[in-house]
């Protein structure tokens, strides 16, 4: 009997070890998606007295990657943005605001810690999280930074993110976490028939389409290790609605703009499997590149403020923020300096509108070529 697609689902999981399994912690509503295992062929063709061209085939390296598209959940923003290799600081509760920027800073112990410690005495805080609540590491161990930022000492609470407690020695490296790095996920595929875990997964990319009309969608795009069979676990789906695009407000140069009917923004990096050689097909380790981002705008062409982004090259702040009803989660994308190309009329419609490619660029308030806030229930750090 054929099997019916909408009885399967996808969950994710962060991973507390790079390529071992961790059963799905949340349950991510897909309208499509692709889980495949991308094992590579060495071709036999060489002359051996034979017309036939093919010798043999041999299995290589194997991989895997899986695409996903999903409309926006609140549930979702802040587990995918913090998968991409975001810190994320959180300040306040009920709501906690998720401040979401990449941070590579590191410091060092200035004292030994036993495996009870619950303080960390640093040699600098410079560069870490004035206020609030983020994860660090030192050695294996991720700890939860609870009190003290801004100081030279921190209250932490221990073995973290399924990490192991351990002494550490004085000087030892304290770094932020995931420092800039995509953190390790697990994406599990119940195709119906059986489940297949997805370990190793560093997000390649991550799309998200803002049009004035339906629901924000998310296309996500993964690369990591071989898949394997798993149990399959009883899913539960986030009970919150999608953020829409009337549920979105911009503002270009710190003055709000009303005219944009479509906003296209991609966050990506190189990230992927690194082979070695070590006697197995699968990878020894993940790696994920610079972090890039750009975005295109789609807006009325009622004046040539947009356009003149582009011929002055004035390099505005670009924000965008989603407001769920009812004072609900609060999204917020920030591009504080941005290069604003190939402005292009489209009159092709009832109405004039301007199509315009921007690119990000690195600044210090953004901490790279943009950030994210969230605000919602959810106190702890992603």
């Amino acid at each position: 009997m054929a099997l019916m697609s909408r009885l399967s689902w996808l969950g994710f999981a962060f991973e507390a070890v790079l390529g071992t399994a961790a059963a799905p912690t949340l349950y991510i509503p897909v309208m499509n998606f692709k889980p495949r295992d991308i094992p590579q062929y060495t071709r036999d063709e060489a002359l051996a007295g034979n017309p036939s061209k093919l010798r043999g085939e041999y299995q290589g390296e194997i991989d895997s990657a899986v695409d996903f598209e999903c409309w926006l959940y609140p549930e979702v923003v802040g587990p995918l943005f913090a998968a991409y290799g975001l810190l994320d600081n959180a300040v306040g509760a009920a709501p906690t605001v998720h401040t979401l920027k990449v941070n590579a800073q590191s410091t060092t112990t200035t004292a030994a810690l036993t495996s009870i410690a619950t303080s960390v005495p640093v040699a600098s805080f410079s560069g870490f999280p004035a206020a609030g609540q983020y994860y660090i590491q030192i050695d294996a161990e991720v700890m939860l930074v609870t009190a003290g930022a801004g100081s030279n000492t921190w209250t932490v609470t221990r073995g973290q993110l399924g990490t192991t407690v351990a002494a550490h020695l004085i000087n030892a490296v304290v770094r932020t976490y995931p420092n800039s790095q995509p953190r390790p996920i697990t994406l599990t595929d119940f195709d119906v028939f059986e489940s297949r875990a997805y370990p190793g997964q560093l997000i390649d990319e991550i799309n998200l389409k803002i049009d004035a009309k339906g629901a924000i969608k998310a296309i996500v795009k993964t690369k990591g290790f071989p898949s394997a069979p798993t149990t399959t676990p009883a899913p539960s789906f986030p009970p919150s609605a999608a953020f829409l695009g009337w549920e979105t407000t911009a503002s270009v140069g710190g003055s709000a703009v009303n005219r944009l009917t479509l906003f296209d923004f991609t966050c990506k990096r190189a990230a992927g499997p690194i082979h070695t050689l070590m006697g197995i097909q699968g990878p020894y380790t993940t790696w994920g590149g610079a972090v890039d981002a750009v975005a295109k705008i789609k807006s009325l062409f009622e004046s040539n403020v947009e356009l003149n982004h582009s011929l002055l090259n004035d390099q505005p702040a670009v924000t965008v923020t989603v407001t769920a009803p009812s004072a609900g989660p609060i999204f917020t994308l920030s591009m504080q300096k941005t290069a604003w190309k190939n402005p292009a009329i489209d009159r092709s419609g009832e109405y004039i509108l301007l199509d315009s490619e921007i690119d990000p660029i690195s600044n210090a308030t953004d901490g790279a070529t943009f950030s994210a806030t969230l605000s919602n229930q959810v106190a702890l750090p992603y």
